[in-house]
């Protein structure tokens, strides 16, 4: 006697978008739609895995962001959404500081720049001066491309007015890579600072290295606590 086929009804669910993925932007995408009005499945692909350069084991993205201000792109995204207060409180708050740590060297960079002066004469009182200009180029060459990230002009350029536009906010003539402790330290950097796999552009190592000296959020859980809170923030949408 074989058993009959399975009546079991499971309930069906019908969605307008689905988003596969465990990365932040796809819950970042995931709560705009829903948001939208959209039904959404979130589906993650796997648990945000740490990754390897050079012998240092890195999380999926820096538990140290820049300043939401500072971030371009996504502060818009984060303001959509209503989150950036969120994860300001979810942070160590955003009047903070790096701290470098090795064999021999405890360095802690605060975001004040006679704070930072007097740590740079005490931990490194032979090339404090060295170090203080090496960090003033840095930020000078972030500079150069805060107009452009702060308010991304439209590309490509279409049209006579946007070609205008574009041409005002793109550095003419491209800065130069200092030479010395910056530029030959930036590669070496771009793992820490811009959560890239793979080879950063020189210019975007030194922007993120930059702002995140500016006013860093200290996030301890990394891509995992952000990618938890757009997630929860689709679900209160109705995902």
């Amino acid at each position: 006697m074989t058993p009959g086929p399975d009546k079991a009804v499971f309930p069906r669910r019908l969605y307008d978008v689905a988003v596969i993925g465990s990365d932040p932007g796809g819950a970042a995408t995931a709560a705009i739609l829903s948001r939208r009005g959209l039904r959404v499945l979130l589906a993650a692909d796997g648990p945000l895995t740490p990754r390897e350069s050079d012998g240092w084991v890195l999380p999926g993205a820096a538990p140290v962001v820049p300043s939401l201000r500072q971030l371009g792109g996504a502060a818009p995204v984060l303001d959509d959404l209503g989150l950036a207060q969120e994860l300001v409180r979810q942070s160590a708050g955003p009047q903070g500081g790096l701290q470098i740590l090795g064999e021999s060297l405890r360095l802690s960079l605060p975001a004040d720049a006679a704070r930072r002066r007097e740590e740079l004469r005490r931990e490194l009182p032979d090339q404090w001066s060295a170090v203080e200009s090496a960090l003033d180029a840095l930020e000078g060459l972030a500079k150069t491309w805060d107009a452009f990230v702060q308010e991304p002009p439209p590309l490509p350029a279409r049209g006579f007015f946007e070609r205008r536009k574009l041409r005002k906010i793109l550095p003419n003539p491209p800065p130069d890579l200092p030479e010395g402790f910056v530029g030959e330290g930036l590669p070496a950097l771009a793992p820490f600072c811009a959560s890239l796999v793979g080879d950063t552009a020189p210019e975007a190592a030194a922007r993120q290295a930059a702002t995140l000296l500016r006013a860093p959020l200290r996030l301890w859980g990394g891509a995992g606590q952000v990618w938890e809170v757009l997630r929860a923030k689709a679900e209160a949408s109705g995902t």
